[in-house]
């Protein structure tokens, strides 16, 4: 099942429910699921292929959560 078709799911059968918790900040399923195709989208005007890999150098956090999408991977690094 692809990851897209799961936050789908997600956003439709819990919309107000809580996606994630990080610190103090609460994202809900309706919020992650408008987050997710902006960063893909700002990904491809970057250039950014489908099936290319992208990497972050990242803090322990909730904020890169919406950079996985299908045909791409993460590699994160703390």
């Amino acid at each position: 099942m692809q990851g897209t078709l799961l936050l789908k799911q997600a956003v439709h059968h819990s919309r107000q429910g809580v996606a994630t918790l990080c610190g103090t900040r609460k994202r809900l399923w309706h919020e992650l699921g408008d987050r997710v195709p902006r960063m893909a989208a700002a990904l491809h005007r970057l250039g950014v292929a489908d099936g290319a890999f992208v990497a972050t150098l990242a803090m322990n956090s909730d904020n890169y959560l919406e950079l996985p999408r299908p045909g791409r991977a993460v590699v994160s690094r703390r």
